[in-house]
């Protein structure tokens, strides 16, 4: 069924489909050329405030980690964040190579 099967106690039931539509887009995401995160390309006519919570609740759980792009490198930077432009990596490098189909890290292309 999905991955966050074992997590269906701890997230809202209707969250569930939208964090699996993220999770497994990210590698999709960063495959492109333009790595921004978009949420039409999780699914077709796809909406921020439809994905908004289960992203965030990806990225509070520890999932996922969120690179928001910057305006200007300044002091403090998180002022100067853009938070609509940003790209979504999985936790771990070698759980977003084995989730890319990535067998040998020397031919790694998705990062």
């Amino acid at each position: 069924m999905s991955r966050f099967k074992l997590v269906a106690k701890h997230v809202p039931a209707a969250n569930i489909p939208k964090l699996t539509l993220i999770w497994n887009s990210i590698t999709r995401h960063l495959a492109r050329e333009n790595k921004k995160f978009v949420f039409s390309a999780i699914k077709k006519g796809a909406r921020a405030r439809e994905y908004e919570n289960a992203l965030i609740w990806l990225e509070d759980t520890g999932l996922i980690y969120r690179a928001k792009a910057v305006e200007t490198a300044k002091h403090p930077l998180m002022h100067y964040a853009d938070i609509s432009c940003f790209k979504v990596y999985a936790l771990d490098i070698g759980l977003l190579g084995a989730m890319a189909g990535i067998v040998d890290p020397k031919n790694a292309t998705i990062c």
